[in-house]
């Protein structure tokens, strides 16, 4: 409920539009996968009753020729052929022959489907065919008798084709020992009668059926149908019974596969059905639904957006105005254009803060000042204090005639006052601070024997800007009061680290350190007034970021892991200045 109460009136509408429109799509959703459902369950009822009919027709005629065999075993003419004298240039034999090979014709001619009819006799080797082609022998059919149709090729014209055949004998046996046999019967049905009855089944319709066996090459007519060849490799790969369906994805394309089988032929059927086209006139209304669905959707959304441009946003940029005017930004102005209404309360508003801004732009501006010339005071103080401690070593390299040491020293000491008196600006980058630093330690190196230095400032905090003058102070401090103190070499290391909420830029060196009282105690000197405070410029540091960056800025100072004293400026990051390249 109260994340409901902090919703802008853009959310509140579009949620009320989602409750009113979203329970109407989901039911109409399920009612569309309903109907979906029957009309693909009526389908396969309707495409496995067609196949089943027209297997029925087939088979049907399959019987009809299949039962020639019977009445030529049993025909009168047929048994002549088992007569020792029936291969003899007679007139009885030819008369036989010639009777014999009429009624096999007269057979063959009655049925619709072409044929081949022939009647052989191993007792004799007599055979009669209605196709003068075909040559009957012993090793013939001890190679080729079945006892189930067989589909294979044979070449009884002009070009061999494709034949399904099948054996009866006399007497009747399932043992293939033709030499045993009185008689023989060969039924052939050519495959071109498969292919008109599959071209008149498929006529009309989007998809052409085909007849298929695992072990064969599947037979259709002329047009091949698209994505057939894939489907009769899926097929392959399918446990078929009697008769089923399938839904087949293929190239993006839906098919619905169903399949019967022929009990004379055993084989399949096979009818694959592009479910897109069949479920096109549904899937239409389907998007007409939802595009009517989405165009309601859209302009709900749009007069939600109305409200929001013309009563949400005007409010929100109010709210936001008050915002910053609350933050201390009195100069920020509502300049967006709107309706008469909210006009009127952007002007009002707009005319209160320059008040406001009025009133305190002064004394603003005198505390400003103040802080500004309190600045300039204390970097006043620190740029003549090293000056005077340069003379001796000029003088003495004068005296003894080294111009190469001069030269070095003035370059160095030149680029540091150069530095120095850049008053014009208060903030420097630290990349210009730490050259500083480097020709300060560059005079020292010449005037100290022993005395080594590292400087390690990250790339990405090089333009970093910092109060001028920040850095040369600590380091003038660790020589003074932490190396010179001591007998033998001396270290400075410089170094800039990143953290979370604030950056830290150390001094360090392996002077003579301090104890923790002591550290302790000029920590809290740091926060002090500095009137008679030997470590000056360490405060006068201090206060200047304190008074840049505000109170939990400023100097932190530990042991070093060198030895000696760690120094650090420890700015925070309050005002989100780091990603302006200024803390």
């Amino acid at each position: 409920m109260e994340l409901l109460r902090n919703m802008n009136l853009f959310s509140k509408i579009t949620i009320v539009i989602a409750i009113l429109i979203v329970p109407t799509l989901l039911m109409y959703v399920k009612s569309n996968q309903v109907a979906t459902q029957v009309i693909r369950d009526e389908l396969i009822q309707s495409n496995l009753s067609r196949l089943t009919f027209f297997l029925r027709q087939m088979d049907l005629i399959n019987e009809q020729l299949w039962g020639t065999a019977y009445i030529l075993l049993d025909d009168p003419d047929a048994l002549k052929l088992m007569d020792e004298g029936i291969n003899d240039f007679t007139y009885d034999a030819i008369r036989a022959k010639e009777v014999l090979q009429k009624k096999v014709s007269l057979q063959s001619n009655a049925m619709t489907w072409i044929n081949h009819l022939g009647i052989y006799s191993p007792v004799t080797g007599a055979a009669v065919s209605n196709n003068p082609r075909a040559q009957y022998s012993m090793e013939y059919f001890e190679a080729n008798l079945y006892n189930d149709w067989v589909y294979k090729p044979l070449q009884l014209g002009i070009k061999e084709e494709n034949y399904f055949i099948r054996h009866m004998t006399k007497p009747f046996t399932l043992e293939k020992k033709p030499k045993e046999m009185n008689l023989i019967v060969e039924v052939a049905i050519s495959e071109s009668n498969i292919k008109k009855m599959l071209k008149t089944f498929g006529s009309g319709k989007p998809s052409a059926p085909f007849f298929y066996h695992p072990l064969y090459q599947p037979i259709y007519y002329d047009r091949f149908a698209q994505d057939q060849e894939t489907i009769i490799e899926f097929m392959h790969g399918m446990e078929l019974g009697t008769e089923g369906s399938s839904v087949v994805r293929i190239k993006e394309q839906s098919y619905l596969l169903c399949y019967a089988r022929s009990e004379t032929f055993g084989w399949y059927l096979v009818e694959f059905t592009p479910l897109d086209k069949v479920m096109e006139p549904v899937q239409n209304s389907s998007d007409r639904f939802y595009a009517a669905t989405a165009l309601l959707l859209l302009i709900g959304v749009a007069a939600a957006a109305l409200l929001y441009r013309n009563v949400q946003m005007p409010i929100m940029q109010i709210i936001h105005a008050v915002k910053k005017m609350r933050n201390g930004n009195y100069l920020h102005r509502i300049t967006k254009k709107t309706n008469r209404e909210f006009s009127f309360l952007y002007e009002q508003f707009n005319q209160m803060t320059e008040e406001i801004h009025n009133l305190i732009e002064h004394v603003y501006q005198e505390q400003i000042r103040v802080k500004e010339a309190t600045v300039k005071q204390l970097q006043s103080q620190i740029n003549p204090h090293f000056l005077y401690n340069n003379f001796a070593f000029i003088q003495s390299m004068a005296m003894m005639d080294n111009k190469e040491a001069i030269i070095a020293f003035t370059q160095h000491l030149s680029r540091y006052y150069r530095s120095t008196i850049k008053y014009s600006d208060t903030l420097a980058p630290i990349r210009e601070e730490i050259e500083l630093v480097r020709n300060y330690l560059e005079i020292l190196k010449m005037q100290m024997n022993g005395l080594t230095y590292v400087l390690r400032i990250p790339p990405e905090a090089e333009e970093i800007k910092i109060p001028r003058l920040s850095l040369q102070p600590l380091v003038e401090n660790a020589i003074v009061h932490g190396i010179e103190n001591r007998l033998g070499s001396g270290r400075i290391e410089v170094n800039a680290v990143w953290h979370e909420a604030y950056l830290d830029i150390s001094v360090e060196d392996d002077g003579i350190g301090m104890n923790e009282s002591a550290i302790k105690k000029l920590n809290a000197s740091l926060r002090v007034n500095s009137d008679g405070y030997e470590w000056s410029g360490t405060w006068n540091v201090h206060q200047r970021l304190v008074r840049r960056f505000g109170e939990k800025s400023g100097l932190h100072i530990s042991r070093s892991e060198l030895g000696g004293l760690k120094v650090a400026i420890r700015i925070f990051n309050t005002q989100g200045e780091m990603n302006n390249g200024q803390i």
